[in-house]
């Protein structure tokens, strides 16, 4: 009997899938809420920055047309008032001379309205870090443990302190008496090795009594004749 679909924590029960259907669903409400919300924020601030620069607008325009009419009721028909006047005009134009951009305002606050938004900030970032995660490849997202020595600040220092004798291992290796037998025992043998190669050697066993001596005892019993052997 299979017992693996009655078991609470398998993932593909119809309990738990429907629990995964539900939590994707609130999910994506909540994203969905903050976006709303972001948006509003948003369309709030551009609505008080238009009511704004309507206002300012409005009161400019009252306020001009007031001076030129005073103006042209006390000063008219005298030519040096009208000379004045256009002087005025031509060092400060104003706003019916020049070209009207109606988003002009819009444009400068673009930035500012993006930067005094936390919320919506934080969910672009970690919309992006989201979709970077899924389309990249990290090379190194799987590797966890020790690095190699080599890409260590302390690898040059490493290797100053084995030319100084400072590192304990380094030291510790070089003065261990099985390595250094060890080095001994095959030096020997080199020199064994050299040594019946060497036509000296083959003389010296053809001497009499030596022969016997090898035949019986083997070559390691033998005296040597010599005090250098």
């Amino acid at each position: 009997m299979n017992i693996l679909p009655h078991k609470s924590w398998h993932v593909y029960s119809q309990k738990n899938r429907d629990k995964v259907r539900r939590d994707e669903a609130k999910a994506e409400d909540e994203q969905r809420q903050v976006q709303d919300r972001s948006i509003a924020a948003d369309r709030e601030h551009r609505l008080m920055l238009l009511r704004e620069r309507a206002q300012k607008r409005q009161s400019n325009a009252i306020g001009g047309d007031s001076t030129e009419k005073e103006h042209s009721q006390t000063d008219r028909g005298s030519p040096v008032a009208e000379d004045t006047m256009a002087l005025v005009r031509l060092q400060n134009p104003s706003e019916k001379t020049q070209h009207v951009n109606f988003w002009a305002d819009l444009e400068k606050q673009d930035t500012k309205s993006k930067q005094g938004n936390p919320e919506r900030e934080a969910e672009d970032k970690r919309k992006q870090e989201k979709w970077d995660r899924t389309i990249a490849m990290h090379l190194d997202s799987g590797v966890k443990g020790p690095k190699p020595w080599y890409t260590s600040l302390h690898a040059g220092s490493m290797q100053s302190s084995r030319r100084r004798g400072d590192d304990k291992e380094f030291t510790k290796v070089r003065e261990d008496p099985l390595s250094n037998m060890k080095v001994m025992l095959d030096k020997r043998d080199k020199a064994h090795r050299e040594r019946s190669k060497s036509p000296t050697s083959k003389s010296r066993s053809r001497l009499p009594g030596v022969s016997k001596r090898i035949n019986s005892v083997g070559y390691r019993g033998l005296v040597p004749l010599f005090p250098g052997d």
